[in-house]
């Protein structure tokens, strides 16, 4: 059976988009990935994709993509979700913009509990919707052990990784 992460993106007006992924635990399923699917509204950026080339706006992003395919010998392929199919990914793109997305604790608790995976912080979260004791902020916050999960060591820590939509790929190159 292939291994592979599905995520999906919806086009924004400067024909990037954002990608996001619901079921995709990172921290644990990173060394057995073996593809990524990239579900898209974009023709573009699917055909970019798919062709492993862009026009010089798109060049730099999909040379990263690429590079950290290449890096962990993932297969990387781009798929296009025509018209009415585009819900999930059009929500997607309103809460990566609104900035206040959060697990539902009982379900991450039941899924962590299922996996024997105890989180020893929450690298991306607000006082509000923090998961554990310990966490990050992205904003200044007393509570908070450090602003931005980006920039703390991970060494000797299991972090919960749910990062905003911006942050997805610099977190992946982080792991």
């Amino acid at each position: 059976m292939e291994r592979s992460v599905a995520f999906q993106q919806q086009a924004g007006n400067d024909g990037m988009g954002q990608m996001e992924n619901n079921n995709f635990n990172k921290f644990q399923l990173m060394r057995t990935v073996e593809g990524i699917k990239i579900r898209t509204d974009n023709q573009v950026s699917m055909y970019c994709i798919n062709k492993c080339q862009a026009a010089k706006p798109l060049s730099a992003t999909l040379d990263s993509i690429l590079l950290l395919a290449e890096m962990n010998k993932w297969t990387l392929k781009a798929e296009y979700i025509p018209g009415i199919q585009n819900r999930v990914p059009d929500s997607l793109s309103r809460i990566a913009r609104s900035g206040d997305q959060q697990l539902r604790r009982d379900v991450l608790q039941k899924n962590l509990d299922q996996l024997e995976i105890k989180i020893s912080l929450d690298a991306f979260a607000t006082r509000l919707n923090r998961q554990h004791r310990m966490f990050c902020s992205y904003k200044r916050n007393n509570w908070a052990m450090a602003i931005d999960g980006l920039s703390i060591r991970w060494i000797n820590e299991i972090p919960l990784l749910f990062p905003p939509l911006p942050l997805m790929l610099r977190t992946i190159r982080k792991i």
